[in-house]
């Protein structure tokens, strides 16, 4: 019998799968048990057979045959030679042995094959490419949706929100979630904020990362952690497309892909940073001229985000430059940057030059329009937090002016309520 732990939303399951027959799982959550029906037979693996391959050592040392990671993971040539076709695109799903690139090398042809399940998140070559030993040819991550495991979760997952007495999520459309899935309950959004405490507690920035940027160039940072969901390929891929030597990317922060990233694109024009505490990020902030947060080209983001970071960026006042294709665009509604199409190098390029090419009383002006802290204006007050559901929530509030609608907007996170006058 398998045990998995498992905590969700704050409370832990203890979850055994046990017998499987066909298409049912015998599955033990928290010492009840349930019979788990899946729509297709698992296929129960007999005793493998050890075949001679080639392979290539340093992927093997490096890259475990299976992985929990949702990073992705890159598939390697293990010979020089010369790419006669590319089986896959991306986007696809593939599976563990599958033919991912047929290349020429010593006057054969070699299948490059998938090391396990994923979905092609990158293809680096083309079809007449010549490429050296140890190349990245694909990149491969996460689960498939088919796999057993990420099944398994999701039934699980949709167990608990239908046992569930309450679901609150500070994803604005959650309640389509909720929809698309046949559960009948009703939802409740609490955005994130800013977190005020915090907010009287900046710090000053380490003078060794300080130095480190450069205050004589035009900056587009990004802080937070570095990993696949972020993006952070795409946005120095768009460094490629900028001709302009005033025009530095820093990165600060860290995370799975980081490794990757610098092998890749560490050059004059992109520094890379360690992360910083968090009371040092509005220090740090002040030093970028145009802030950058993008994320992957992928369905689940319809239901809409609540990044912490977009948050931070705002109350810094800094243009925010935005690569989403998503529901409930902050950046959009709170007209304080450029939202330019999700996983687009060009895209980002593009707005970044006409961000450079701006002028001071521009810049000043969408920095003005930026939404800042309204410790002052939560006075009004008497406490500052409100009573829902029989618990205490602080609140979050924003205050910002459009010259487009001539409205003072008012924003009150957790709940969130807004207000026109």
């Amino acid at each position: 019998m398998k045990k998995i732990d498992l905590t969700i939303n704050g409370n832990k399951y203890s979850v055994e799968i046990g017998n499987i027959d066909g298409n049912q799982i015998e599955v033990n959550v928290n010492g009840t048990f349930y019979n788990v029906e899946l729509s297709k037979d698992i296929e129960i693996p007999k005793t493998p057979t050890l075949v001679s391959t080639v392979v290539n050592k340093a992927v093997k040392e490096t890259i475990p045959e299976q992985t929990n990671s949702v990073a992705t993971r890159p598939i390697n040539s293990p010979l020089p030679g010369v790419v006669l076709n590319v089986l896959v695109k991306e986007g696809d799903t593939v599976q563990r042995g599958q033919n991912l690139v047929i290349i020429e090398a010593m006057k054969m042809e070699n299948e490059i094959k998938a090391d396990g399940p994923g979905i092609v998140k990158r293809i680096l070559v083309h079809k007449g490419d010549t490429i050296s030993e140890g190349q990245t040819l694909v990149e491969i991550g996460g689960y498939s949706h088919k796999h057993i495991f990420i099944k398994f979760l999701k039934k699980l997952e949709i167990f608990a929100l239908k046992k569930s007495d309450l679901i609150i999520s500070n994803l604005i459309n959650y309640q389509q979630y909720l929809i698309d899935n046949n559960i009948n309950k009703q939802s409740y959004w609490i955005s994130n904020g800013i977190d005020l405490d915090e907010l009287q507690q900046i710090e000053p920035l380490d003078d060794k990362i300080k130095t480190q940027i450069p205050n004589n160039k035009f900056i587009i940072g990004y802080t937070g952690t570095i990993g696949a969901a972020n993006a952070i390929d795409t946005f120095l891929e768009a460094h490629k497309y900028i001709d302009n030597d005033n025009i530095i990317f820093v990165i600060v922060g860290d995370g799975q892909e980081k490794p990757k990233l610098i092998n890749y694109y560490k050059n004059d024009k992109i520094i890379f940073l360690d992360s910083i505490p968090k009371k040092q990020i509005q220090s740090l902030l002040r030093l970028f001229d145009v802030c950058y947060i993008g994320w992957r080209n992928i369905d689940i983001y319809k239901y809409g985000i609540s990044a912490n970071k977009i948050f931070d960026y705002m109350y810094s006042g800094k243009p925010i430059l935005h690569s989403y294709n998503g529901e409930n665009d902050l950046v959009k509604i709170a007209n304080c940057g450029i939202t330019v199409p999700a996983e687009d190098p060009k895209a980002i390029a593009r707005e970044i030059i006409e961000l450079y090419n701006m002028s001071a009383e521009e810049i000043d002006r969408v920095e003005s329009e930026n939404m800042v802290s309204i410790t002052a204006y939560s006075e009004l007050f008497d406490e500052n937090y409100l009573e829902y559901l029989g618990n205490k929530i602080n609140l979050n509030i924003g205050i910002r002016y459009s010259e487009d609608d001539d409205k003072t907007l008012i924003y009150i996170a957790t709940p969130i309520i807004k207000l026109d006058y």
